[in-house]
């Protein structure tokens, strides 16, 4: 590999040949000879200029220390493509620690409220299932849902926030008192009061005067209990087996140390592990896991079926 010469050199180069120029013999008249003069004129224009660079270097080696190694280093192929999948590796870790993190802060300690269904936030309260959001009498309205050509008139005299984490809208035939309750997403088409069109914010804001920030704060609250992993079992001891999942698209396989095992309200099941190479804690989806799973004896059992006896054998004992 070519070196660069140094701008430092270039300097004490051009000030060495301006001295040696300057001793050299002259003419009988005094004046230097021209090869000699053009030489030493071209070391004094390279004095100055190569002193200027110099100090212009040495404040950028100063202020960025990495720049003083110029060479490039060479790397291996092979070296570039470990140290991604590294880098890859170390990200996806962080995700899975990440989620683990938000599983534990939602890990109940206190008694599961949910399992009575009664929850209390601000003017609502949900009992059985169900909170009133708002209740009485609309001028008629209608509109109309998907899969159905007809189009649903009446009054509307109720809206609800169910377990599931949806609004419901009672809608009343004033004549004959028949109730017909829907789905807030099954709305097709915006709702017709009067001769005025709302959407379904709109209708809760400006016909049924519902503070939003207050009645989304509380259905976001339902919606978390929902959705909230809740320990179901734990392992004793710890199982050790072996399976695949899919972790961004991609099938890992591995042996983990099983320690707890989690559901929400929503059915959504969760296993939390540790991986035997290097002990993470990883909160895997069952919905994930693509393979049988694989016992200490090499015997292999479907999950859900594994899980049955790991929770009979708790119950007997």
């Amino acid at each position: 590999m070519k070196k660069r010469i140094a701008i430092e050199h270039v300097f004490f180069a051009s000030f060495f040949i301006f001295i040696v120029c300057a001793m050299m013999p002259h003419k009988s008249d005094g004046q230097p000879y021209a090869l000699v003069a053009f030489v030493g004129f071209s070391s004094i224009l390279a004095i100055p200029v190569s002193f200027v660079l110099w100090i212009i270097k040495a404040v950028k080696t100063r202020n960025n220390p990495q720049q003083q190694n110029t060479q490039p280093i060479e790397t291996n192929p092979a070296e570039k493509t470990s140290f991604f999948a590294k880098i890859n590796q170390k990200l996806e870790e962080h995700r899975q620690q990440k989620a683990l993190e938000r599983t534990e802060r939602l890990k109940i300690i206190e008694e599961e409220k949910y399992k009575e269904q009664n929850f209390e936030s601000m003017n609502y309260k949900m009992i059985d299932g169900v909170a009133v959001i708002w209740e009485g009498e609309t001028k008629p309205a209608s509109f109309r849902i998907y899969d159905n050509k007809q189009r649903l008139e009446g009054v509307i005299t109720k809206l609800t926030l169910n377990k599931d984490g949806r609004f419901y809208i009672t809608l009343t035939d004033p004549e004959k008192g028949t109730k017909i309750v829907t789905d807030e997403r099954e709305l097709e088409t915006m709702i017709l009061i009067g001769s005025t069109r709302y959407e379904f914010i709109d209708l809760c804001r400006k016909v049924l005067k519902i503070d939003l920030s207050e009645m989304f704060g509380f259905a976001n609250f339902v919606r978390d209990e929902l959705y909230k992993p809740r320990l179901m079992l734990v392992f004793e001891p710890p199982q050790q087996v072996t399976f695949s999942h899919r972790i961004s698209g991609e099938t890992i396989r591995d042996l983990f140390t099983v320690r707890e095992y989690y559901k929400s309200n929503s059915n959504e099941e969760y296993l939390k592990v540790n991986v035997t190479s290097n002990n993470k804690e990883l909160m895997i989806p069952v919905n994930k896991i693509t393979t049988m799973i694989q016992l200490e004896d090499g015997k292999k059992i479907k999950l859900d079926e594994w899980l049955k006896n790991i929770c009979k054998a708790k119950e007997s004992n």
